[in-house]
C-alpha cells in the first residue's frame, strides 16, 4: 500500500491488535507511520456521524463508494501553530470500518522536524481508503 519509493525502517512493529508503527522515508525526509484499523461497530458508525455533522464537516470528502474521509493538519504547538508537523487522515467506510493514518514528521512520536512529513495527505489518503482493509 505504501507508494513506489518510499522506504521503510525496521523500527516499530505492531502495537496492539489493529496497530503499527513504522518509520517511513522518502527523498532523504524520515516520519513517523502509524496505521489503526477498527473493525466495524456501532462505536465507529457513531463517530462517523458525529465527524458528520460536526463544525469542521464542510471539509470533510464523501467518495461515491461511501467512504467518509477527513484530513488534519497539526503544528508543532499544543495550539497547533506553525508549521503543519504532523498529519491525520481518517476513513470511516460504508460497513464501519474506521481506519486511521497518521503522520508525525519525525523518527519517532515524541521529536518534531519542521519541515513536511515525508508522505503527502493524497498519498496518506489512498492508504486509509484502500479496499484491502475491509473485512
Amino acid at each position: 500500500m505504501l507508494p513506489t519509493g518510499v522506504k521503510t525502517g525496521d523500527q516499530g512493529g505492531q502495537h496492539g491488535r489493529g496497530q503499527a508503527h513504522l518509520p517511513v522515508t522518502v527523498d532523504g525526509r524520515t516520519s513517523m507511520l502509524s496505521v489503526t484499523v477498527s473493525l466495524p461497530s456501532e462505536m465507529n458508525r457513531s463517530a462517523r456521524k458525529n465527524f458528520d455533522a460536526g463544525p469542521e464537516a464542510e471539509s470533510n470528502e464523501h467518495l461515491p463508494d461511501g467512504t467518509l474521509v477527513i484530513i488534519r493538519e497539526s503544528g508543532a504547538t499544543k495550539s497547533g501553530g506553525g508549521p503543519a508537523v504532523s498529519w491525520n487522515v481518517e476513513a470511516f467506510h460504508p460497513d464501519g470500518t474506521r481506519v486511521t493514518v497518521a503522520e508525525w514528521n519525525g523518527e519517532n512520536g515524541y521529536t518534531f522536524r519542521p519541515d513536511t512529513p515525508a508522505l503527502t495527505t493524497d498519498q496518506l489518503k489512498a492508504i486509509a481508503v484502500d479496499p484491502a482493509w475491509r473485512p
